[in-house]
């Protein structure tokens, strides 16, 4: 965990990844892929989109509900929840013109293009699918920027980030709230 960050190697079901961070590094993004030791310059730009403060964020709500009636932690005291949006293969201007048009609802949504949410949280985890595994939403994310007129984009994916807040949350209280309720 001295890196800032901690990558969860439990199981994760129904073709889900699931990465831990108890600490976002915030110079991760953009950042270049590297494939068979070979670096690709190819850009990857991520949108995170919230829930803006003041606004009920439902299904945070949802899931702090299963956690302390269903599972009987009471740790846990508020869960946010942002999803994030990765595009392969345009800049920074063409992702927050997707943010702005596409992803995220203005009168009760923000978005950061390349930037942490959520960096108040005791532990964020962020959810998204296997490598390998097919995203639903993939196709229809590259569909729509293109009838946008956004040109270039070769890729991009989608997650969920969860953001718990509270005292003296556990690891033990982490595990079983990825394996009873996230995966």
């Amino acid at each position: 965990m001295n890196s800032g960050f901690y990558l969860f190697s439990g199981r994760a079901g129904y073709g889900k990844r699931l990465v831990i961070y108890f600490k976002y590094i915030t110079k991760l993004a953009p950042f270049r892929l590297f494939h068979l030791n070979r670096r690709v310059n190819l850009m990857i730009q991520e949108v995170r989109v919230i829930t803006k403060p003041g606004i009920t964020d439902s299904k945070g709500e949802e899931v702090l509900y299963d956690i302390n009636h269903a599972l009987g932690i009471q740790s846990v005291e508020k869960v946010r929840t942002a999803r994030v949006f990765r595009f392969e293969g345009i800049g920074s201007e063409d992702a927050a013109y997707l943010a702005q048009k596409l992803l995220a609802e203005d009168v009760f949504q923000d978005y950061q293009v390349n930037g942490p949410v959520l960096e108040d949280a005791a532990v964020a985890l962020e959810v998204a699918y296997k490598t390998g595994v097919m995203n639903p939403e993939a196709a229809s994310l590259i569909k729509s920027a293109a009838d946008l007129g956004v040109k270039g984009l070769v890729a991009a994916d989608s997650s969920w980030i969860y953001g718990f807040y509270g005292k003296n949350i556990t690891g033990s209280d982490i595990d079983r709230i990825v394996n009873s309720l996230l995966v």
